[in-house]
């Protein structure tokens, strides 16, 4: 009665396998989530105020419109970031939780993306490797910096891009898009035209989101090379296109940097044996933090632009050398580290020094720059380590070869939720900044700034006038200088600062908004005549510079004085259209119209204030006095 031995089944065998990818793809969503869960608690840093709490193109359906069809209406011309950005504002407003999570999110199921990729290519640990690149320090910058959507939000497409387009450039594949069409010919002509058409689509978002995902059709053909030894014919035809798309986006966005973002000058008048030192210096700096990441830096030490400077001297034999032990590598048949250095360096290519980038202003590294790139270096890591597990264990040992991959991810987890509470606001930012890069001008500026409008001017002064050592945007440093001296009472020095930073850049609109507010506060003190006049100039010379919130809520504070009524509501208005939710604008422009006989009008603005302020006892005297009934 003995039974007959029961085999796997190829549909039992597929069913295992399928519920570990999706197991897989389970703990690698949780895992992220948890690592980056104390992101939602962060607030607005550095450049969120461009981007978002002071974007007037996110308040309404112009704004939509601009950011698609007016590509110098926003910081850089990324549509798709912009609208994005627009459709959380309009929905949930100016809630940095939301913001953050959508970050979180986006980087969660791209790592998921980049396990599905690492599969494709057949390398060994996709698990660990795809977990690395979502728990790895170097993204924490990424993911908890708002502003940073783009790279979150371009990765996802690049991602999603790369996987529709695989099946159809592998020569081991065929399309993963089906047809009901029952002819095998058609069927394969459909597949193909379906998939190439998606696959666009989504390169084709990822550059309307960050451009640097230009260089995916070459990292494709650098994948195809390292599976196979070779790139076919028809991959190169259904590539070539996008190499080409690619190349007018990111050349667009290098004359818009160069343009409008202002990346020219002396800060970029190095050479090219200079820009192959500094980029070697980038490449051999992006080694070291990917395998030990011990220190975070949101600016790190800006290293010289000499090419004869030891250190860059250093990295590029270091880049030579290894450049020919890969070459020698893959000649005698192991393609993977030669593959992926081509792919980190093509990927990374445009944040190196070769091309003008605005942020080497402050330091030519940044770990915002390698957000995809970091899975390449990732993949050379693990494979390596896995490759001395196979020749220093037993295969029976292998099992206990899980323990490094594993390790090193616990590591990278726990080092990312360390630093994730760096980005909590913009003064725990500068200050680890300084901490790490003590002569960082650029942090010492914008911590000066902030502690300021915390109330903490003495600290402000001091950290203030050592920027002031530094030749470095001083307009800027002075410009600060002359909102601490305002805030201390010492109006000569900040007017005198104020000055200065006008002199060294005229069409600086915070200096001109801040002078007349040093005007304001002054003359309101002094009691001197034609103050008001001199104020309202220079609110006016900064809204035409660029319209903002503070201009124009100064010029309808100074209208308001002299009871212009008419002009008072019209600017606060203007102010409200930059901050929405500002409830000094909402009552001031209430009170204006009431003024004006305009009650219905003010009736409805103040429930609307209301509603959000309850308990306000300034809103609840204004209802009062417009005469509406309490509900």
């Amino acid at each position: 009665n003995s039974r007959p031995r029961m085999k796997h089944t190829k549909r039992s065998l597929s069913e295992q396998s399928s519920s570990k990818y999706w197991l897989a793809i389970l703990g690698i969503l949780i895992v992220t989530c948890i690592c980056y869960s104390p992101a939602l608690g962060l607030e607005w840093i550095w450049d969120d105020d461009q981007y978002v709490t002071e974007n007037p193109l996110l308040r309404n359906w112009d704004g939509l419109n601009r950011i698609w069809f007016e590509p110098s209406a926003s910081p850089q011309y990324y549509p798709t970031v912009f609208s994005v950005l627009w459709l959380q504002f309009q929905i949930f407003g100016l809630n940095p939780a939301i913001f953050h999570a959508t970050n979180v999110l986006l980087h969660a199921i791209t790592a998921v993306l980049v396990y599905r990729i690492v599969n494709d290519l057949k390398l060994p640990w996709p698990f660990w490797i795809s977990l690395a690149f979502a728990v790895h320090p170097m993204q924490v910058e990424s993911v908890a910096w708002v502003t940073e959507l783009k790279n979150v939000l371009s990765g996802f497409f690049y991602a999603c891009a790369w996987i529709v387009l695989w099946p159809t450039v592998s020569p081991a594949n065929k399309p993963v898009i089906p047809s009901v069409i029952s002819s095998d010919k058609i069927r394969w002509s459909l597949s193909m035209r379906a998939a190439v058409s998606l696959g666009l689509i989504f390169f084709v978002l990822a550059l309307l989101s960050k451009s640097v995902t230009a260089s995916l059709p070459a990292g494709m053909l650098v994948a195809l090379w390292f599976r196979y030894g070779r790139i076919p014919q028809r991959s190169l035809a259904i590539l070539l296109p996008l190499l080409l798309i690619g190349a007018a986006m990111g050349w667009n966005t290098a004359r818009i940097e160069r343009l409008h973002v202002g990346a020219e000058g002396a800060d970029w008048s190095y050479g090219l044996l200079d820009r192959i030192g500094i980029a070697a210096h980038c490449l051999v700096h992006y080694a070291w933090q990917t395998v030990l990441p011990f220190e975070q830096v949101f600016f790190y030490k800006r290293f010289s632009t000499s090419f004869w400077d030891p250190a860059n001297l250093f990295c590029v034999s270091v880049c030579a050398a290894l450049s020919v032990a890969f070459v020698l590598l893959a000649r005698a048949g192991n393609r993977g580290p030669l593959a992926a250095c081509l792919f980190f360096g093509g990927s990374a290519f445009p944040a190196l020094g070769f091309l003008n980038v605005y942020p080497h202003r402050f330091s030519f590294v940044a770990d915002h720059f390698v957000y995809f790139p970091l899975a390449a270096l990732l993949c050379l890591l693990f494979v390596s380590i896995h490759w001395g597990c196979c020749k220093l264990l037993s295969l029976e040992k292998m099992l206990l070869a899980e323990l490094a991959p594993m390790s090193l991810c616990i590591l990278y987890a726990i080092a990312s939720l360390n630093y994730i509470p760096v980005y909590s606001n913009e003064i725990t930012l500068w200050r680890d900044t300084l901490s790490k890069n003590p002569d960082c001008p650029a942090a010492m500026q914008n911590l000066g700034l902030r502690l300021v409008e915390s109330g903490q001017a003495d600290e402000a002064l001091g950290v203030l006038l050592r920027a002031a050592e530094f030749d470095f945007d001083r307009y800027q440093t002075f410009n600060s200088l002359g909102v601490v001296y305002k805030a201390l009472g010492r109006f000569p020095e900040a007017r005198q600062s104020l000055e200065q930073s006008l002199l060294l850049k005229p069409k600086n609109d915070r200096a001109w908004t801040n002078y007349a507010a040093l005007i304001r506060v002054e003359g309101q003190q002094t009691k001197s005549d034609g103050w008001r006049e001199s104020a309202r100039e220079k609110y006016s010379r900064a809204w035409e510079i660029r319209p903002t919130y503070l201009a124009a809520f100064g010029l309808g504070t100074l209208a308001a004085e002299q009871s212009d009524w008419a002009n008072a509501e019209l600017w606060f208005q203007n102010a409200l259209e930059l901050q929405p939710a500002d409830l000094d604008a909402q009552y001031n422009r209430a009170y204006a119209l009431l003024q004006l006989g305009r009650r219905r009008e003010a009736a409805e603005l103040c429930m609307a204030m209301i509603r959000s302020n309850p308990r306000d006892h300034d809103v609840l005297a204004l209802r009062k006095q417009i005469g509406i009934l309490a509900p």
